[in-house]
């Protein structure tokens, strides 16, 4: 008999911590990517103002992805919905943004578009210079901890038993 492996894709969730960018803004925010593809989901980011350019809150009401991998391996740009000046979001990481990743960096920006960057119809750019992303664990890896620390309290209960 042959077993066949189906690829089973979930939604992975992933957190952003201490992402700035070159004028002091910073990024914040969560989004989600498929587990098998790496592909962009769902996001609700949000950049702060600095002295290149103002803040701006990405999300499903006010912006669209344009593309997963548009500017390299590993990255999606979003793009506002206004129909005039849009901000723009590239981010970028060093890892594939799939079930085997936990954690990754996001790629730092230049001035040829690499990495990652905001931009106002790609003036007024901004470059990411510091940040990681890292992967949300799972309800279920809190109720394998969960059961894994119950297992251990019972088995000590018992050795203390013992020992009397």
């Amino acid at each position: 008999m042959l077993l066949s492996s189906v690829a089973h894709a979930d939604v992975k969730q992933w957190v952003l911590s201490g992402v700035t960018f070159n004028d002091g803004g910073t990024l914040t925010g969560n989004f989600a990517t498929d587990s098998v593809t790496g592909g962009l989901l769902s996001f609700d980011l949000t950049t702060t103002a600095g002295t290149i350019r103002d803040g701006f809150h990405y999300n499903a009401a006010s912006s669209s992805l344009l593309g997963n991998n548009l500017t390299g391996a590993n990255s999606f740009l979003i793009i506002n919905n206004s129909p005039w000046a849009k901000p723009y979001l590239n981010l970028r990481f060093d890892a594939a943004l799939t079930a085997a990743t936990t954690s990754t960096t996001v790629q730092h920006g230049d001035m040829d578009g690499n990495g990652s960057w905001e931009c106002t119809n790609c003036d007024n750019i901004r470059f990411v210079t510091a940040g990681v992303v890292t992967a949300v664990p799972e309800p279920e890896t809190y109720a394998m901890l969960l059961g894994g620390l119950g297992l251990v309290g019972v088995a000590a209960r018992r050795r203390e038993r013992k020992a009397v």
